[in-house]
Order: C-alpha cells, then structure tokens, then sequence
C-alpha cells in the first residue's frame, strides 16, 4: 500500500480519469488493526454490475497515506460487499500489506454503515495483520448499493388483497447496575447510539468497551451520540457508568445498538458512581 512518488500516483489515478462518465463513490471510516493502530481509511470505487473497482487509502497515524488498487463484488441481496487491495503498479516496496476486507452494510441514520473485518496479505501471500474496518456514506450517494427492485406484475384490481405490514419498533428494556442486558451477535462491530431520552437535564456518562474507554464525560443531549465498537471476541462487555445525575435524578440514557440489520434498545437507569452493562455474545 506505499507509494514511493507523485508520478507513481498519477499512473494509479489514470483509470479513473480514462473510465468517463461512470460515477465514483467515496466511503470514509477507520480499520483498526489487531495489537496496531486504528487509521483513516477511504475507499473510493465505481461499482459495474455485481462488480466494484477503485482504489483505497490508508491514512496512518504520522500522516502517511497508502494506497492500493482494488477490486472485488456486491451483493446486493445479502447486503455484503467484499473486495481485495492489490498493489500499485510500479511500487517498489517489498514488504506491503494488502487487506482481504468483507462487509455488511445497513442504513442507519440516513447512512449506509459498513462494518466488517478484514486478512492481510504481504506479497508472499502471508498473513501479516488482521482487523475491523467500518466505513459510511450518505445514503443519497449510495442508491448503487441497494437492491433491484422486483418487477411489477399485472394482476387483476379486483383480486388484489392488501398486504398489510407492520414495522415493529425497537422495545427499550430497563438496565441498572443490578441488572445487565445480554445480546447474542452476528457481525464484527456494533453501531452504539446513545442521547437523553426524556428531560435534557445535564447527565454525564462515560462508555467503556472491554474496560476500553470509548467515550469520556459526555453530556447527554436529546440528539442521538453514534460511535462504532469493534466486536472482536466472544464476549464483549459495553459498560455505561454515571459521572453524575444531572439535574433530575438518576441518570438516565436511551441506547439502540444496530448489529448489521438488527436493531435492540436499551434504557439505562444509574445512580452517580454506578455502572450498567451490555454483554454482546458473538457467534461463531
């Protein structure tokens, strides 16, 4: 994923200026990689049929960028996309490492979210890191992703019976720091939501993931919160503590956690000092 010089980058941008009017889509995100850092990652790609060809960047955390060719396929049924880097032409670096990257993605808040994990491969075809990669983009910019829509048939009016569907809303189950919350979960990363739900009174929480601090001191406000946590081991505990309880004792928040199209809600209910916990059981 190195590029040694500019000239180099201008032959790894020349197939998308030859290839016209085919429009070009940017995902941004992170990939965390196993004992390594977390970097900016964007992928940019143009999407022909079930296949995507593009490019992507690595963004380190000293500022370097690192790019690779891509190219791979969607479906977009399953709601999956998966796509391998391959190096630049000419780079010289011997020791690259290429990610094999497979995602699940699902709208959430006006986005499609990606999340999912991904091998890497040095040229000898070793596997030289392993990791989380989430990835979003508008979702006006992402109609390529959905899927086709079924043709209508010609039926006759009078023998048409309503179809009736009801969309069943997230239900908020109570947690203290008596009772724990237990989700068993499909996907490699969770999409974590959290606002004040009722009066917006100054409540604090901190998030821990795994004893990981994920979000410190933040100030619950009615508009919803929304980071993304890696799942990566079986068990993954979500703790929420109270710094305070704001105005309006105790401290409360609203949760939904999205695990790729599933979606759950939780209502935490703390007093100042006390945790509550969300335990994801990943399957294997």
């Amino acid at each position: 994923m190195v590029i040694s010089s500019g000239w180099v980058f201008l032959l790894f941008l020349l197939p998308f200026v030859v290839s016209g009017q085919q429009k070009e889509y940017e995902l941004t995100g992170t990939v965390y990689i196993k004992d390594g850092p977390t970097c900016g990652y964007i992928v940019s790609l143009k999407i022909d049929g079930d296949g995507v060809n593009g490019r992507s960047v690595t963004i380190q955390p000293d500022g370097r960028e690192l790019y690779a060719l891509i190219h791979g396929r969607i479906n977009r049924k399953m709601h999956m996309m998966s796509f391998t880097e391959s190096e630049l032409p000419l780079s010289m670096e011997p020791d690259n490492c290429m990610f094999d990257v497979r995602l699940h993605y699902a709208v959430t808040n006006g986005n499609y979210v990606f999340s999912g994990s991904f091998i890497g491969n040095s040229d000898t075809k070793d596997s030289c890191d392993a990791g989380i990669v989430n990835l979003t983009i508008k979702k006006e910019h992402g109609n390529a992703f959905e899927p086709p829509r079924p043709k209508q048939k010609i039926v006759d009016e009078k023998k048409i019976v309503p179809e009736i569907k009801i969309e069943k809303p997230v239900e908020y189950g109570e947690i203290t720091a008596a009772v724990k919350k237990e989700l068993e979960w499909q996907t490699d990363s969770c999409v974590f939501e959290i606002w004040d739900g009722e009066v917006v009174d100054g409540d604090i929480v901190t998030i821990k993931l795994n004893g990981r601090e994920m979000l410190a001191s933040y100030s619950l406000v009615a508009e919803k919160k929304r980071i993304v946590l890696p799942v990566r081991g079986k068990i993954n505990t979500i703790t929420i503590y109270a710094e305070n309880e704001g105005k309006a004792p105790p401290n409360t928040s609203m949760i939904r956690l999205t695990d790729g199209n599933v979606q759950y809600g939780v209502q935490a209910i703390i007093r100042q000092g006390e945790t509550a916990d969300i335990i994801l059981k990943k399957k294997k």
